[in-house]
């Protein structure tokens, strides 16, 4: 219930509805963590759940505060606690007088973590392109129809959509599942490949879906050409993507990923292109990189993916 009532209050969260989003962080956090430690029988799981509690605790604070001000206080606040809630895995959710747990204390199932993550990207891939229906839908709705430009742009902003799920789920997903399922330690594969490495990921789906959302503004303006910050977010989304992927397979496999860096090097020279070319060309090159590193994917399929790892 509490999940639902910040689920609505997120469009406005920037708004009106920041005491809610915080106050609603807060009661999960800590809540969830104090039943567990109420409830748990066994001594070791107990004392890690207490360190997550006080971890918790400093970042639903930190949420709530965040809900009480404004501005760009309320930004640096909502940071500092997703900051506070990666740094806790990282560091063994250290407490004074507790210690810091290992990951072989985290008992989790491996298979299903990994599948709940994938779920992660999932959303965040649909959520991308409901942005560029609506995007779509609203110009239907104000003009009397759509111009070839328009069109183009839908286009590729689902053409990319499509690369960023088909280098994701295409192979290493379900490898990485295997890999962390038969793992002696999953949680530290689940906590760097995972926890940490994941919202990498997200991020530039995110930033290429705010790409995809101004594209086709962008292209029918004048020369058609991208500002810098447009610029930045079309060829940012993508190559932030990479990145966090080529590290996700760097923490599995302890592989280096080529053709990934590789391509966030194309797409660096592209940002060289941006001045010089229109934004719906920038856009399309762009999501040619990432379709091209699926297709190698597809195509080349590494020794050390059918190893153990990891």
């Amino acid at each position: 219930m509490i999940s639902l009532f910040s689920s609505a209050a997120l469009p406005t969260a920037f708004e009106g509805s920041g005491l809610i989003v915080g106050a609603a962080y807060l009661v999960m956090q800590v809540g969830r963590s104090a039943f567990t430690v109420a409830v748990i029988g066994d001594t070791v799981l107990r004392g890690n759940f207490q360190r997550i509690l006080a971890w918790c605790t400093v970042s639903g604070l930190l949420a709530l505060a965040g809900g009480l001000v404004h501005g760009d206080a309320r930004a640096l606040l909502w940071a500092g606690a997703v900051a506070v809630d990666l740094l806790g895995g990282a560091v063994g959710f250290y407490t004074p007088g507790l210690g810091r747990s290992r990951t072989a204390d985290w008992t989790i199932e491996g298979g299903h973590f990994a599948e709940r993550c994938q779920g992660f990207i999932l959303i965040a891939i649909g959520e991308s392109i409901v942005v560029i229906g609506a995007s779509l839908a609203a110009r239907l709705e104000t003009s009397q129809g759509l111009t070839g430009t328009e069109v183009a742009a839908f286009l590729i902003a689902v053409v990319g959509s499509v690369g960023f799920w088909w280098v994701y789920f295409d192979r290493a997903a379900d490898d990485a599942a295997d890999v962390i399922a038969r793992s002696a330690d999953p949680g530290r594969i689940g906590r760097s490949a995972y926890h940490l490495i994941h919202p990498i990921m997200v991020g530039g789906i995110i930033v290429a879906a705010a790409a995809d959302a101004t594209i086709a503004d962008v292209a029918a303006n004048g020369t058609g050409r991208a500002s810098a910050w447009a610029a930045w977010l079309i060829l940012g989304g993508p190559a932030l993507f990479l990145a966090g992927h080529a590290a996700f397979k760097a923490a599995i496999w302890r592989r280096v990923s080529w053709p990934r860096l590789a391509a966030i090097a194309a797409l660096a020279l592209l940002g060289l292109l941006a001045p010089h070319v229109p934004a719906l060309v920038l856009a399309g090159c762009s999501a040619a990189v990432v379709v091209a590193v699926a297709i190698a994917d597809h195509v080349w399929r590494p020794p050390f993916l059918t190893q153990a790892g990891a």
